[in-house]
Protein backbone atom coordinates (compact mmCIF):
# COMPACT_ATOMS: atom_id res chain seq x y z
CA UNK A 1 0.00 0.00 0.00
CA UNK A 2 0.98 3.50 -1.10
CA UNK A 3 0.00 6.64 0.41
CA UNK A 4 1.78 9.38 -2.20
CA UNK A 5 1.13 12.09 0.48
CA UNK A 6 2.66 14.84 0.74
CA UNK A 7 2.62 15.75 -3.06
CA UNK A 8 6.64 17.26 -3.92
CA UNK A 9 7.38 20.19 -5.95
CA UNK A 10 8.53 17.77 -8.92
CA UNK A 11 7.10 14.61 -10.29
CA UNK A 12 8.46 11.24 -8.89
CA UNK A 13 10.17 8.62 -10.66
CA UNK A 14 7.47 6.21 -11.47
CA UNK A 15 8.93 2.94 -11.80
CA UNK A 16 8.62 1.54 -8.14
CA UNK A 17 4.52 1.88 -8.71
CA UNK A 18 5.25 -1.60 -10.83
CA UNK A 19 5.13 -3.07 -6.90
CA UNK A 20 2.26 -1.35 -5.46
CA UNK A 21 -0.92 -3.15 -4.64
CA UNK A 22 -2.86 -0.39 -3.54
CA UNK A 23 -2.76 3.28 -4.10
CA UNK A 24 -4.07 6.05 -1.86
CA UNK A 25 -3.69 9.05 -3.69
CA UNK A 26 -5.85 12.63 -3.45
CA UNK A 27 -7.11 14.30 -6.35
CA UNK A 28 -3.48 16.60 -6.51
CA UNK A 29 -1.91 13.12 -6.04
CA UNK A 30 -3.13 11.30 -8.21
CA UNK A 31 -2.17 14.26 -11.23
CA UNK A 32 1.04 14.07 -10.17
CA UNK A 33 2.03 10.87 -10.33
CA UNK A 34 -0.35 10.32 -13.89
CA UNK A 35 0.77 13.75 -15.27
CA UNK A 36 -3.32 13.86 -16.26
CA UNK A 37 -5.48 16.87 -14.96
CA UNK A 38 -8.46 15.40 -12.66
CA UNK A 39 -11.16 17.36 -13.30
CA UNK A 40 -14.01 15.05 -14.02
CA UNK A 41 -14.96 11.47 -14.27
CA UNK A 42 -13.40 11.00 -17.76
CA UNK A 43 -9.98 12.37 -16.54
CA UNK A 44 -10.49 10.95 -13.54
CA UNK A 45 -10.46 7.12 -14.93
CA UNK A 46 -7.68 8.37 -17.43
CA UNK A 47 -5.76 8.86 -14.68
CA UNK A 48 -6.53 5.86 -12.98
CA UNK A 49 -5.90 4.02 -15.99
CA UNK A 50 -2.37 5.44 -15.98
CA UNK A 51 -1.78 4.28 -13.07
CA UNK A 52 -2.86 0.50 -14.38
CA UNK A 53 -0.30 0.63 -17.20
CA UNK A 54 2.50 1.92 -14.89
CA UNK A 55 1.92 -1.61 -12.49
CA UNK A 56 -0.78 -0.12 -9.88
CA UNK A 57 -3.55 -3.45 -9.04
CA UNK A 58 -5.77 -1.03 -6.75
CA UNK A 59 -6.27 2.94 -6.71
CA UNK A 60 -8.00 4.52 -3.94
CA UNK A 61 -8.62 7.98 -4.79
CA UNK A 62 -9.68 10.38 -1.79
CA UNK A 63 -12.34 13.26 -3.31
CA UNK A 64 -12.66 15.52 -0.58
CA UNK A 65 -16.41 15.72 -0.34
CA UNK A 66 -17.33 14.00 -2.75
CA UNK A 67 -16.06 10.51 -1.18
CA UNK A 68 -13.53 7.65 -2.68
CA UNK A 69 -13.22 6.34 -6.07
CA UNK A 70 -12.18 2.78 -5.51
CA UNK A 71 -10.85 1.27 -8.78
CA UNK A 72 -9.62 -2.14 -9.69
CA UNK A 73 -8.67 -3.49 -13.11
CA UNK A 74 -12.63 -5.31 -12.90
CA UNK A 75 -14.85 -2.78 -11.40
CA UNK A 76 -15.07 0.84 -10.43
CA UNK A 77 -17.26 2.05 -7.64
CA UNK A 78 -17.49 5.89 -6.68
CA UNK A 79 -17.89 5.76 -2.48
CA UNK A 80 -19.80 8.88 -1.20
CA UNK A 81 -18.56 10.50 1.52
CA UNK A 82 -20.34 10.78 4.56
CA UNK A 83 -21.81 14.55 5.54
CA UNK A 84 -20.15 16.23 8.14
CA UNK A 85 -19.36 19.24 10.21
CA UNK A 86 -15.47 20.01 9.94
CA UNK A 87 -13.90 21.44 13.03
CA UNK A 88 -10.63 22.84 12.95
Amino acid sequence: IYNPAPEIPTRPNTEFLEVVDLITPNEHELAWLSGVEVIDQASLDEAVNKLFSMGVLGVCATLGEKGAYVATRLSRDLVPAPVVEAVD
